[in-house]
């Protein structure tokens, strides 16, 4: 039995009465419900077919969340170690290595926190671009793509918590020469990561979403 027009909206309309509210995830089980039912032979009432698929939906539902998740934590990292292996970020660490050889027996620790100003620099420009690029409300709300974009900076942010803890434990590890230049180096180049993960993921995003609403 072929399923018409209205019966695929009263589909879509029962996933969002049960709290399935992500549009992507929305249309993957509308188009797996509607092939599901028309392959089977005697038809059951469409209502007690969905009630009995609903636990499912909901475990497809968690799924797409995790997945979702989880890619984009897999892309930070990729990208992350893309940037470690560029020329032009070897020569920048390098330079920076000296730079904090040459100046920091020079400077009073108080002052020592200026060695830190890439990774400030960073989370400027986090702040600047998400500002700028951010995403629509009805686009945030129903996507789940777009739900969990925020959450590629969750790893470079830490970097910032941890700062203040290790300062309060050990002001004199964190000013050791090894110490500092790893902290710095892989703080900033995560947050580089996660921006240029964000900007590219989030335009995905925008034609998916803007596709799914016309499809």
């Amino acid at each position: 039995m072929k399923l018409i027009k209205k019966d695929i909206n009263n589909i879509d309309t029962w996933l969002q009465k049960k709290g399935i509210k992500y549009l992507d995830v929305r249309v993957e089980l509308l188009d797996h419900l509607v092939t599901e039912y028309e392959a089977i032979d005697q038809y059951p009432d469409l209502e007690s077919f969905l009630d009995k698929r609903l636990s499912w939906c909901k475990i497809v539902m968690k799924k797409k969340e995790k997945t979702t998740h989880w890619g984009y934590q897999k892309m930070l990292w990729a990208r992350f170690f893309q940037l470690l292996k560029k020329p032009l970020t070897v020569i920048f660490w390098t330079l920076f290595l000296v730079l904090i050889f040459t100046v920091k027996p020079l400077l009073d620790w108080k002052y020592k926190i200026l060695l830190l100003m890439p990774l400030f620099v960073m989370v400027c420009a986090h702040i600047y671009i998400v500002l700028k690029n951010s995403i629509g409300k009805e686009t945030f709300k129903n996507a789940v793509s777009a739900k969990y974009l925020g959450n590629i900076f969750a790893l470079p942010i830490l970097m910032i918590y941890l700062l203040n803890l290790v300062l309060q434990l050990n002001k004199k590890l964190f000013f050791e020469v090894p110490f500092l230049f790893l902290y710095v180096m892989i703080g900033t180049t995560l947050y580089l990561a996660a921006i240029l993960v964000f900007l590219e993921k989030r335009e995905e995003v925008l034609v998916q979403y803007d596709r799914l609403l016309r499809g």
